[in-house]
């Protein structure tokens, strides 16, 4: 009983699997799978979908900056490096899909 109340607690506080940072990483090391492998929600259309794509850079290994997780929803701030070797900073908002 008392790792059922550990669970529900975890997911009321907004964890889960996949992690965001997880969604996150697999987002930035390749975006256009993200697309094809429908990680955004439904109610994006597809127009707005091929912009948030196309504006991110490509970054094996960003660094996530923070996680505010919640029941519901999280918001991601994550740091991707480009080649000239700045960094570009996102605010990724993220939605509950069941358990993950």
């Amino acid at each position: 009983m008392l790792i059922f109340a550990a669970c529900v607690a975890l997911f009321v506080c907004g964890f889960g699997f996949p992690t965001q940072e997880m969604v996150v990483t697999d987002y930035f090391s390749n975006p256009i799978s993200a697309k094809q492998n429908g990680d955004f929600a439904n109610t994006v259309q597809d127009q707005k979908v091929d912009c948030y794509v196309g504006m991110v850079s490509s970054d094996s290994n960003p660094t996530i900056n923070f996680v505010q997780r919640d029941m519901f929803e999280s918001t991601v701030y994550v740091t991707s490096k480009v080649k000239s070797g700045e960094g570009i900073q996102y605010k990724i908002k993220m939605t509950r899909d069941v358990l993950g």
